[in-house]
């Protein structure tokens, strides 16, 4: 479930998964033809990561740098 959603919407927030405390934000990278040939990830303490930024700055700022390489 938690894979087809993170599909479904371009990207995965993970809060404490991988490392207590932790939280990071993923996103595919494509190419042009659509294969996916990388991702892209922010990491940091939960205590650095302000929760209300997530949508407006932190999610914002990923899914740009994730699409900026392949449509300029």
């Amino acid at each position: 479930m938690r894979v087809a959603r993170a599909a479904a919407d371009g990207y995965v927030v993970s809060r404490g998964s991988v490392e207590a405390g932790g939280i990071s934000i993923s996103a595919p990278i494509h190419d042009r033809s659509g294969a996916l040939v990388a991702a892209i990830d922010i990491s940091c303490p939960a205590s650095a990561f302000d929760e209300s930024l997530l949508d407006t700055h932190y999610l914002a700022s990923l899914m740009q740098t994730a699409i900026t390489p392949w449509t300029e």
